[in-house]
This record gives structure tokens, sequence and C-alpha cells, in this order.
């Protein structure tokens, strides 16, 4: 522990040294900053990917102790923008656990390089967002169900089946009111009794059909929830990368390197 504390601290003064000159483009991409994040005890590195929007890459990243002459990698223990299905963008981010890849991690003389594979455009996506896309589904359930699991418009039905069973709930509660009413200024006894009948019958439903789709909200939101979670702990576990997952890609589209 008093290792990793010597290390961290000695990471922080570097990082605060770091100018953005330093940074070694290649390509189209360019890697921003690296830094200590103080709270998780990991090294973040910033970069910028820029590439077709519709483009998807394996996100890879080595680390040198010898000043970049030999690289190693890929690292296991990463975290943010690292990995599979990465899209081109700004101010990504990759957290690594360097003392769980390299528990005699030392900071010295450090030289971080990050590689970007291009990815088959026909391998599909697997959603993998987090435990805040149930707030999608608060409003709207199903919705977040597409960015945390395979389905895609499938969980539109759940959209559809629960605004139609709360509206058809709403309106039976409205008519069940009218009816009721109604039987309130009936001047027949029979007609009276219909009406109550008839009202009382709307509202049973009505309340069925309410409860039926506040439990299809509170069900979706918690398992988009439940599912987020499970997402962002697979991705706070040790990820293996290696080429063969890139299938007929075997040379990096973008490379790029850091030193300090």
């Amino acid at each position: 522990m008093q290792q990793g504390i010597k290390v961290l601290i000695l990471l922080l003064l570097l990082g605060a040294t770091v100018k953005k000159s330093q940074a070694q483009k290649s390509g189209k991409a360019e890697i921003l900053k690296v830094a200590l994040d103080s709270q998780q005890e990991k090294i973040r590195i910033d970069f910028n990917l820029k590439a077709s929007r519709k483009a998807r890459f394996l996100v890879q990243l080595f680390y040198s102790k010898d000043g970049g002459k030999t690289f190693e990698g890929p690292m296991k223990s990463v975290l943010g923008d690292a990995g599979e299905n990465i899209t081109s963008g700004k101010e990504k981010k990759i957290f690594w656990d360097f003392l769980i890849d390299d528990p005699n991690f030392e900071g010295k003389n450090i030289s971080f390089k990050i590689k970007a594979f291009l990815m088959n455009p026909s391998t599909k996506v697997i959603p993998r967002g987090g435990p805040t896309n149930a707030l999608l589904s608060l409003v709207a359930p199903g919705v977040g169900d597409m960015r945390v699991r395979p389905g895609g418009l499938w969980y539109a039905a759940i959209t559809l089946g629960a605004f139609s069973t709360l509206g058809t709930g709403l309106y039976l509660r409205t008519s069940a009111k009218n009816n009721y009413d109604l039987y309130q200024k009936a001047q027949d006894a029979q007609s009276a009794q219909n009406l109550l009948n008839k009202a009382n019958q709307q509202n049973n439903l009505s309340v069925v059909l309410i409860n039926t789709a506040i439990a299809i909200w509170v069900v979706d939101v918690a398992l988009v929830a439940w599912k987020g979670f499970k997402n962002q702990k697979l991705k706070r576990q040790k990820i293996s990368l290696g080429l063969s997952s890139v299938g007929n890609q075997t040379v990096p589209t973008f490379g790029f390197s850091w030193r300090f």
C-alpha cells in the first residue's frame, strides 16, 4: 500500500509538469493529457480519435518503462474508451489500473501508446450502457432497454404496451366518473342501476389497467438499472484484448503515444 501511495504521489507530480506540446500525433489521433485520477487511483489518458462517424475501433493501451524503446500490452485493467466498438470523438478517456497490471510499477521514464484497430462494419454492436439509462425508461418504458441490452426496436413494444395500458385505464376512469354522474341524475331505478353497474365495472377495470401500467414502468426501470450495473461491472473486469477479435484487420489504423 505504501508503494502504491508513493507511485500515486510521483505520478501526480509528473502529471502536473506535462506539457501539451509533448503530445505526439499519428494520423488523425492525438493524446491530450496523461494524469492521475486520485479518486479512483488510476492513470487517466485523454485523447481525441478522428475518423468516420460510422467507423468503430478496437482501442488498446500499451506502455513503456524505457522511454518508448519497447512497449508492453495491451493492458488488461482498463476502463472507459478502451476495448471494442469505440467510435471517433473528442476527449475520449482511458482509465488504467496500473497496480493491477504491474504491481512493481514505479512511474519512471514512462511512455504510453494507444492503438485503434478498425473493426469489421458487419460486426454487431452490443449495447453496454450503464444504470443511468434507467432514467430513460422512467420517461418511457423500453427506451432504456435499447441502451443496455440487445433487441433494438423490439423494446418499442414495451413502450407501446405501457402507454396503451395507461391510456386505456385513464379513459375508463373518466368514463366511470361520467357514468356515475349520470347515475346520480337518473330518473328511474332501472336506468340508475345500469349506470351504476357500468360505472363500477369501468372503475374496477381502470384500476387494474393503471396498476398494470405502473408495474410495467417500475419493473422496466428496475431491470434496466440492474442490467446497467451488470454492464458497468463487466467493464470494470479485466479485459483481455487481442488481434484475433478484430476479424481480418491486422494493421492499426491509428497509433499515437505520450511520454512524460
